[in-house]
């Protein structure tokens, strides 16, 4: 898969849990078993917005010929979708989210390794 192909599809995927999360933020945390109230909301509308920002730049640098942008960003996807991964990973263990959590725990897996084979591989993928 070449790298524009993981980057419109994470940019896809994360527009539509930014849209979940900005809109409806209690609905969208409902079907993972999370009870979210007041600042609860707030504090999905803005991941939301950081969601908004990762679909943006996915999508802005897909068609990126540079080699070293391509590699940058991919350092920054990578780390961010480990911490990610991991936070879900010690949240679903401890049960806070219920077994829906899982398709977080997934996409979050599947685009870590995704930044992390394409941070390695460098100008190859692009």
């Amino acid at each position: 898969m070449k790298v524009y192909v993981f980057l419109s599809v994470k940019s896809v995927i994360s527009l539509i849990f930014a849209v979940l999360f900005l809109f409806v933020p209690e609905v969208s945390a409902g079907w993972f078993g999370l009870d979210v109230a007041g600042a609860g909301s707030m504090l999905l509308q803005l991941l939301g917005a950081f969601f908004l920002g990762i679909a943006l730049i996915s999508f802005f640098s897909a068609r990126s010929e540079a080699a070293l942008t391509i590699r940058n960003v991919m350092l920054s996807f990578g780390i961010l979708d480990t911490l990610a991964f991991f936070i879900n990973l010690f949240g679903q263990i401890n049960g806070q989210t219920n077994s829906a959590g899982i398709i977080f725990l997934i996409l979050w897996a599947f685009f870590a390794i995704g930044a992390w084979v394409y941070y390695f591989k460098g100008s190859l993928s692009v």
